[in-house]
Parts: structure tokens; sequence; C-alpha cells
């Protein structure tokens, strides 16, 4: 993909122009960071069977009272788990997984922007802990993510504060628009789920990447940029 700019973008202050990625499925190869984690936490035996099916049973509560508490929320896999033991196991699975994880097309992408001086933003509802360690970092000038509960350094297998999903995702980048004097007109959104339409509808360039059925849908008929 090129990025194109305008002679009036040249003109302007680069900073002012925004560069705002999701990270799962848009930056990652199919899968979430945290869905290749839990892969690798299984597959090392760092957690068992007990800690998935109290993961998948917690879902079965509630899916129908509240999906995002569900599915986006829920971190029942690690409740228990110290929380220096889970840094250390990040560690090692970026070690192990960094190549297998990203798309490099795409992230050759978020370089460009960086190059050209865009204020870099990645927005992700994936766990803070995970965030904080992803090779990708020095990509991007802000990080959100959601931060995990903990009780005397022990992780309690809920969530604290803002979950950057859906709605979300478009309140925060309103409010980072304004703070840093921003021209969405002039910037770029990239999201792979119909989830994410709210925030891509804010920007003069908003592109589908890896979309899901809703999105692809939506790109087309709005004639936003895909990437498939």
């Amino acid at each position: 993909m090129q990025i194109s700019y305008t002679m009036s973008d040249r003109k302007s202050v680069s900073s002012h122009i925004l560069a705002v990625f999701d990270l799962d499925g848009t930056l990652t190869k199919g899968l979430s960071v945290e869905q290749f984690f839990m892969l690798y936490l299984l597959k090392t035996r760092k957690i068992g069977i007990r800690s998935l099916l109290s993961t998948v049973a917690y879902w079965a509560r509630n899916v129908l009272i509240d999906p995002v508490e569900a599915r986006q929320k829920n971190k029942r896999y690690l409740k228990g788990k110290r929380v220096g033991d889970v840094e250390t196991w990040i560690d090692e699975f970026f070690i192990a997984n960094d190549k297998i994880i990203f798309a490099q097309n795409v992230v050759d992408i978020a370089a460009r922007h960086k190059q050209r001086l865009h204020k870099s933003i990645l927005i992700t509802g994936s766990p803070s802990i995970l965030a904080a360690k992803l090779p990708l970092n020095d990509l991007f000038d802000h990080v959100y993510s959601t931060a995990l509960e903990a009780s005397l350094n022990v992780f309690t297998g809920k969530t604290s504060g803002p979950h950057y999903y859906g709605l979300h995702k478009e309140h925060l980048v309103k409010q980072l628009a304004g703070e840093l004097n921003a021209s969405l007109e002039r910037s770029f959104c990239y999201a792979n789920s119909c989830d994410d339409i709210p925030m891509l509808s804010l920007f003069g360039n908003p592109v589908a990447v890896h979309p899901d059925k809703g999105l692809k849908k939506y790109a087309r008929d709005h004639e936003w940029q895909l990437i498939e």
C-alpha cells in the first residue's frame, strides 16, 4: 500500500496528522495477541485445563447478559497468577513467537507513518501487560490498552478501568484529536472489525485491514480503502 499526501499535507505540521491503528486482526495475523499468548501458555503448561475451563464457564454464564464482559473482559485464565510470573511469560512468548504473530505489510505501513512524523497511536482492547511489551511499540507515540485488576500482586481475572472496544475507541479518538489539535480529515485509521466502524468513520482516510464480513461490505459501500 502506498500512502499518498496532498500539497497541503506537506505544508502542514506533520504531528497534526494522526495514524491510528487497531492491534488484533489488523497488525496481527488472524488471531489476537492475547489468543496467541493463551495458546502459548497452554502449550508450555503454564496454565492448565482448570484455568481454561474457568474462562469458558465465565463466558457461558455471561454471554447472553453482557457479551463484551463475557468475551473481551474475561481474563479468568490469569486468575491467581502472580504479576511477575506473567511478565516473565510474556517476555518468553514474544521471543518465541514474534515472527509468526504480526502482519509485516501492515507493520511496514505503521513504520512509514512514523517516518513521516505523523502522531502514531495504537488503540487495543488487549491487556496492558501484553501491550506494554509489544515488539512494535517503538512505532507508536501513544499506546492505549486495557489494564488488568490485581490484588497483592496477583491477578484477579478481571479488568480495571476503560476497555477500548467499539464506541470507547471512537470516544478516545475524539478526545485525542482535541488534545493534539489534529485534523481527522487528513488523518488515517486502520482496523479490521465492524465494531470499529464508528472509529473509522471519524477519519478522512479510513482503511479496512483484513476486514470481517460486516466491515468489508461497509467499506465497499462507502468506497474506503481495503487491505485484504
